[in-house]
């Protein structure tokens, strides 16, 4: 009887082996062509001895208020090169609930299986969705996001903050393209509740709140705030905004603690924005700077080489404008002796940007 089934189980193997593989006169099958299977590989290297993980905290599915299903989020995710996406559904905001009917933690739940089975990290969280002066609060690392669907918005926040929540304030320039900063949160941010901030979110960047992340000591965080498919809105390889994690493992747990510990930066359309060191950090790993040549006594010829994916841009005191660094390029460029290089696209605060001297 054993035997028979072994036999059975070869048999149906090789037959469903034969048929992915068709290829003669009637069908040819080009694999290939289907996208699913690959993955982009964005070239971000490590720092600190930490590992670079590249993370979209703000995501949201078609159970509430987006286009795609949970588990989609997941695939397109693992296709964009990510390693890691928080959903974060509306707690208030359920537009399909006349179709899709099930808990506010079932996102999380699908998408949790998927990750799993893909290696894709996956975090629970909820979108506090209020008005002004509150906001949208997204609510990670949550145990129960049906608990936060209650009418007063600062219960709903108390019951995050018990059950262990980062909580991240979320496009602070919306909706009404204005980001003060009100007294909720800095009341929040001393009781050391609201721990980060979006600096960057969908197409949106909020200079003012460069200034708050420094200010108060807020993890500044880019999202996609995705309600679309991801490939029609960022096609281009790496354009997908990202938040960097330094952390010490591939884990939700090395994530958690890496965020409390303030171990990331912001990732969007070219930029990073975070604390300088990890900035500095990041441009060593990214990029050789080598002397070519001497020009005279106080100018000297540089290369600097990005091995990297990420796109930078110098400014020498000199110049009028910045020189870009492509991501795999090489830049030639002449520096003199004690010259202040400003990286326009590695942002300190509001107008403010990490600089270096090449050679005193």
């Amino acid at each position: 009887m054993r035997k028979n089934l072994t036999l059975a189980f070869f048999a149906l193997f090789y037959a469903l082996t034969a048929a992915a593989q068709l290829h003669n006169d009637d069908v040819h099958v080009h694999e290939a062509v289907s996208r699913q299977n690959y993955r982009q590989y964005l070239r971000i290297p490590d720092i600190g001895g930490y590992i670079t993980l590249k993370c979209d905290f703000h995501v949201h599915s078609d159970i509430s208020d987006g286009q795609v299903w949970p588990v989609g989020r997941v695939n397109e995710a693992w296709n964009d090169g990510l390693d890691a996406i928080a959903m974060t559904d509306h707690i208030e905001v359920h537009k399909n609930a006349d179709i899709i009917r099930c808990g506010l933690n079932k996102p999380y739940e699908l998408a949790k299986a998927r990750g799993d089975m893909i290696g894709m990290i996956v975090i629970p969280g909820a979108e506090i969705t209020r008005k002004k002066p509150l906001g949208h609060i997204c609510t990670l690392f949550i145990r129960d996001a049906d608990k936060l669907d209650v009418e007063d918005e600062m219960q709903a926040v108390e019951e995050a903050c018990r059950q262990g929540a980062f909580l991240l304030w979320n496009h602070p320039g919306y909706p009404d393209r204005k980001s003060d900063i009100y007294p909720v949160h800095e009341h929040l941010i001393a009781q050391g509740k609201l721990r980060g901030v979006e600096v960057f979110n969908k197409t949106e960047s909020y200079p003012r709140a460069f200034d708050y992340a420094v200010q108060y000591g807020l993890v500044p965080f880019a999202n996609s705030d995705i309600h679309y498919m991801s490939g029609s809105i960022y096609p281009v390889r790496g354009s997908r905004p990202m938040t960097l994690v330094f952390a010490t493992a591939r884990t939700a747990g090395a994530i958690r603690e890496a965020l409390l510990a303030g171990r990331a930066l912001a990732c969007f359309d070219g930029n990073l924005m975070g604390r300088g060191e990890y900035i500095g950090q990041m441009i060593d790993a990214a990029l050789e700077i080598r002397e070519i040549r001497q020009v005279s006594k106080t100018k000297r010829t540089f290369e600097i080489v990005n091995k990297s994916d990420l796109r930078f841009a110098v400014r020498p005191a000199s110049y009028d404008y910045p020189m870009p660094v492509y991501a795999g390029q090489v830049l030639r460029i002449d520096i003199r002796q004690g010259e202040q290089v400003e990286f326009t696209n590695c942002i300190l605060g509001k107008g403010r940007y990490y600089t270096r001297i090449f050679w005193e």
